[in-house]
């Protein structure tokens, strides 16, 4: 977590350096997805890895989760210690939450033992489409925060 009483220079630098490693965490979840997504339709006989099913739900958990707890934060008080207005990054936020709420419907189906992911595994396109949508909206709306509250504050620390 940031430390407040760093100066506002110094809250930029670290919150600079999350965000880079936030955004190549992003770089691997798109490319896990895409490796996921690459089947065209998956019924019991073609279905992924039950290891490669299971190891996309734990990366877009932990991006998810980064995000929430760590990233949003700290732009928050970053744009704090800028005096910026946050009306728009909560705005921002709220829209966030909902691509949040499909990601962990998509990880609570198919986060599962094998015996239950042979009962789901035919809605995978579907749901794999639906997620898809959801998080390039998230990735966008991301971005936006990011312009927002972190990358106007560059001339600021130069």
């Amino acid at each position: 977590m940031l430390n407040m009483e760093k100066p506002a220079n110094e809250i930029w630098e670290t919150v600079d350096s999350h965000i880079v490693r936030w955004l190549e965490e992003r770089q691997a979840l798109i490319s896990s997805y895409c490796d996921l997504s690459g089947v065209k339709a998956y019924s019991k006989s073609s279905s992924p890895s039950y290891r490669k099913l299971q190891a996309f739900c734990e990366q877009l958990v932990d991006y998810v989760s980064k995000g929430h707890f760590e990233i949003y934060q700290e732009l928050q008080l970053e744009a704090q210690a800028f005096s910026l207005d946050q009306s728009q990054l909560q705005h921002i936020y709220h829209k966030i939450e909902i691509t949040t709420e499909i990601a962990l419907e998509f990880n609570d189906k198919y986060d599962a033992e094998p015996e239950h992911l042979v009962q789901v595994i035919s809605s995978l396109t579907r749901d794999l489409s639906k997620l898809g949508e959801a998080v390039a909206l998230r990735f966008e709306l991301e971005d936006q925060l990011i312009d927002l509250s972190h990358k106007q504050n560059t001339k600021k620390v130069a």
